[in-house]
């Protein structure tokens, strides 16, 4: 059997004898039950009535066997499992099959791949991390290491500088070595600024942030380093650029030394362009920086280029391709930019420019209205004023013996301890005996002692209104940037010429004259 076709008046077989096609028919009658139970492929005996079919011109075409009823059909053979129509389906389905497998297979090596690409950015990811942060480790260690030896080096250059003061003011020692003296102060002078260097690149001095409009410092910065070369500033500004949160002296010197980088690197000239635009950071999207509002500073120049081998290396102390360079530029930058919760990049290529990327955060108000600035402290020379008692803390004995001869140059009463505990004790037994200190001046730091944060805090609570400076080479929090919030009224950053603290203490002692 290779067919059925079933229909109410009739039941058409169409059966298959070797290569013999013919059709067996049963009309259904009211007697005759229907033709069941029959699937293809199945082998049949059929008796019935033989029927010649002829064509139109009398030759035998084929012939049919008319049933008379299903018992006429005998099955003599099971179907076959496979047939054609199996075959076929079977064939289709696992043609589909091998289809969606191929198809599941590209998938899943696309999704592979897009998973390893992704696994190789995150490796790529954690890299930068790791290298972020042992970058970070080792300029901390030698932040630590620099701002100690700042600090040490700037006792030694007050007093050094203190004592060449005190010598330039005798009139016969001026005459006879005066060009040497002079000699002398300009090399003290370049170490200070050295020391300065150091102490911006170490942990201490952290930033004194305020509201800024961030153009008007970039362009006045990079203008100062431009003038006199050949290179110029092409500036790009967004509309409606946001204030940012940021120590103004201390992003004028980021700002200066990437800018000087750029024009060293076209020594013929050229165009550094300057970018600045608003920048949102989603929690995650850029490593180092929280989720915040950032001003982004671009500024890239067409110069000869970093390679890479170097490019890793930028940020290292005291390593440098130039001749004349020192090795802190770029390491003070880095050092700043952190203080300050930003981030930096730098994109280079050989032969084809630079591209060093800020992001600072920003601020949520207006930047206060500019300020006329402070009249200067009163240069004085060591004439006498008024007699007064002063209380002299500091660690180092050279800068003890330093200030208690300037002071007493002055005229001033002079004691003097080495540490904060000594301070107050001194102190406290002056107020007692009725013969009060007019003026105290602190060293911030003293290594294994009360420092002056402590000492101020505890002298006043013996006496309010007591004029203080605070002094110090180093430090690791604001008080010297914030003097007045913790007691004080004046600051002398070491090292110091005799000038500027012989001015400070006669601007506070001028009261009581």
């Amino acid at each position: 059997l290779i067919d059925e076709l079933r229909r109410p008046e009739r039941t058409r077989l169409t059966l298959q004898s070797g290569n013999t096609l013919f059709e067996a028919v049963l009309d259904p009658s009211p007697d005759t039950p229907a033709l069941t139970g029959l699937a293809l492929s199945t082998g049949l005996e059929l008796t019935g009535v033989y029927k010649s079919i002829f064509d139109d011109s009398r030759q035998l075409r084929g012939f049919q066997l008319q049933l008379r009823s299903p018992l006429d059909v005998a099955v003599i053979q099971k179907a076959r499992f496979l047939t054609a129509e199996r075959a076929l389906i079977t064939v289709a389905f696992l043609g589909g099959c091998t289809v969606l497998g191929l198809a599941w297979i590209t998938a899943l090596r696309r999704r592979v791949r897009r998973q390893t690409e992704q696994i190789r950015r995150q490796l790529e990811h954690q890299a930068r991390l790791e290298a972020e942060v042992q970058r970070a480790a080792r300029l901390e260690s030698l932040g630590v290491l620099a701002g100690g030896i700042a600090h040490d080096f700037n006792n030694l250059l007050t007093i050094i500088m203190g004592n060449l003061g005190l010598a330039m003011l005798d009139d016969e020692v001026k005459a006879a070595t005066g060009d040497y003296l002079r000699e002398i102060e300009r090399g003290a002078l370049r170490a200070r600024d050295l020391t300065q260097q150091l102490l911006t690149f170490a942990k201490g001095g952290d930033p004194l942030r305020t509201t800024v409009s961030l153009p008007d410092i970039v362009r006045e910065a990079a203008e100062f380093v431009l003038h006199g070369t050949s290179a110029r500033c092409d500036y790009n500004v967004v509309p409606g650029l946001w204030n940012a949160n940021v120590d103004k002296e201390q992003i004028t010197q980021v700002v200066q030394n990437i800018v000087l980088n750029s024009v060293q690197a076209m020594p013929h000239g050229g165009v550094i362009r300057v970018l600045l635009v608003n920048d949102e950071i989603a929690s995650g999207a850029k490593a180092g920086l929280t989720a915040g509002r950032y001003i982004r500073l671009a500024i890239t120049d067409p110069g000869e280029g970093i390679s890479h081998d170097i490019l890793q290396r930028i940020f290292d102390p005291y390593f440098s391709t130039k001749k004349t360079g020192s090795g802190l530029g770029l390491a003070t930058v880095y050092s700043i930019i952190r203080k300050h919760n930003g981030r930096i990049e730098v994109d280079s290529t050989p032969g084809r420019g630079t591209t060093c990327t800020l992001w600072l955060p920003a601020a949520g108000s207006r930047p206060p209205q500019p300020q006329p600035p402070p009249a200067p402290p009163a240069t004085a020379s060591a004439s006498p004023i008024t007699p007064a008692r002063v209380l002299l803390m500091d660690d180092e004995e050279g800068i003890r013996r330093l200030g208690a001869a300037l002071l007493q140059r002055l005229g001033l009463e002079t004691t003097t301890v080495s540490d904060g505990a000594e301070a107050v004790r001194v102190f406290s037994e002056a107020r007692n005996a009725s013969r009060p200190f007019d003026l105290v001046i602190l060293d911030l730091t003293i290594p294994g002692g009360m420092g002056g944060k402590e000492t101020i805090a505890m002298i006043r609570k013996m006496d309010a209104a007591v004029p203080a400076i605070v002094s110090s080479g180093y430090s690791s929090d604001l008080v010297l940037a914030d003097f007045r919030s913790y007691g004080f009224q004046a600051m002398v950053a070491k090292p110091y010429e005799i000038s500027q603290l012989t001015g400070t203490v006669k601007q506070l002692l001028a009261p009581r004259q």
